[in-house]
């Protein structure tokens, strides 16, 4: 069922299920109300250059990012607090490269 999709992004309900990772263009923002982005639902996406995360956010998956080598900023729309209690799973952001996070009270370098 296709229904899910949109623009090469796979939701169910309020979670990021998968991605279609050779369509996903270089700047990907995560729609608004996401609660969990799953395990290794960005793998493999090497023209992935920036992510935008919606504060609502509350976990990232095992292997979420792994292999996201062009990742270069993960922009977070909340808080360097907030973003410290997302639950993040085991290498999370393997082998992502050099990257930023940019909350709205500041800067997390990796």
């Amino acid at each position: 069922n296709n229904d899910n999709w949109v623009d090469g992004v796979l939701y169910i309900g309020n979670h990021l299920i998968d991605t279609k990772s050779y369509t996903l263009s270089a700047n990907y923002t995560i729609k608004a109300g996401t609660k969990r982005i799953a395990d290794d639902a960005f793998s493999g996406c090497g023209n992935l250059t920036s992510i935008t995360i919606p504060d609502s956010v509350t976990s990232i998956g095992d292997l979420a990012f792994y292999y996201c080598s062009s990742l270069t900023s993960i922009n977070f729309n909340g808080t360097k607090a907030q973003w410290n209690t997302i639950s993040k799973g085991t290498d999370w952001n393997y082998n992502t490269g050099s990257y930023k996070i940019y909350c709205t009270d500041g800067t997390i370098s990796k």
